[in-house]
C-alpha cells in the first residue's frame, strides 16, 4: 500500500495495533499439539498480541520501479515457518521523506479479497484517529464453524493426498502426504 504522505511511525504501530486488537483472526498462530490423540496441529486465536512492524529505511537508495517490485518480492517470500509464530509480518518501507510503503506478508488463511482491503481500510482509518469496528471472536467462530459445516472433510482431505502424493515432504508433519489434517479451529472465548 503507498502511503503518499509523511508516515508517524509510532503512531503506525499504535494503528496497527489497533487493528489486531479489534480483529482476533490477525492474533491467529499455529500451535503443536504435541498428543499423539490430538490432531497434530491447531489454529489458535490468542487473546491479545502485539503485532510487530519493521521498519526499513530505504530513502538512501536509487531504486528504479522494477528494482523496487524486486526488492520487495525479497522482502515477503523468504521462507519462514508459521509453527507458533504469527501468521503476519509487517513492514513500513522508508523511499522518501513523503513517500512510504506498508507491506504485508500473510499466511494464506488471513485474508481474501474482502478481509485484505478491510484491513487496509482500518488501519488507515486508525492512523487517521477514527474509530475502526471490531470484530468480536463470536462472529468469526460462527463463520469457521458454518465453514466447517458446509465443507466435506473427506474430500478435502483425499484432495491434498492425491495432490501432494507425488510432492517432496517439506521436513514437517504437517506438509507430508498422510499426515492429519486439521479442519477446525480451536478459538479462545472473547
Amino acid at each position: 500500500l503507498a502511503l503518499p504522505f509523511a508516515v508517524d511511525e509510532d503512531k503506525w504501530r499504535h494503528a496497527l495495533q489497533a487493528v489486531f486488537d479489534a480483529n482476533p483472526f490477525l492474533r491467529a498462530k499455529i500451535v503443536e499439539s504435541n498428543r499423539t490423540w490430538m490432531e497434530p496441529f491447531y489454529q489458535v486465536i490468542q487473546r491479545h498480541a502485539v503485532a510487530s512492524l519493521e521498519v526499513l529505511d530505504w530513502r538512501d537508495r536509487a531504486l528504479t520501479d522494477e528494482e523496487l517490485q524486486q526488492a520487495l518480492e525479497i522482502l515477503v517470500l523468504p521462507t519462514w515457518t508459521v509453527l507458533g509464530g504469527p501468521l503476519t509480518r509487517h513492514f513500513l518501507v522508508r523511499l522518501t521523506g513523503q513517500l512510504n510503503i506498508a507491506v504485508v506478508a500473510a499466511h494464506h488463511s488471513m485474508f481474501d479479497g474482502v478481509s485484505k482491503r478491510q484491513f487496509f481500510q482500518q488501519l488507515l482509518d486508525a492512523y487517521a484517529d477514527k474509530p475502526i469496528a471490531a470484530t468480536p471472536v463470536s462472529i468469526l467462530k460462527k463463520w469457521v464453524q458454518q465453514r466447517s459445516d458446509a465443507t466435506d472433510s473427506r474430500a478435502v482431505i483425499d484432495f491434498w493426498r492425491d495432490a501432494l502424493s507425488q510432492s517432496e515432504p517439506l521436513g514437517n508433519r504437517a506438509a507430508q502426504p498422510g499426515a492429519a489434517v486439521v479442519d477446525h479451529w480451536e478459538l479462545a472465548a472473547d
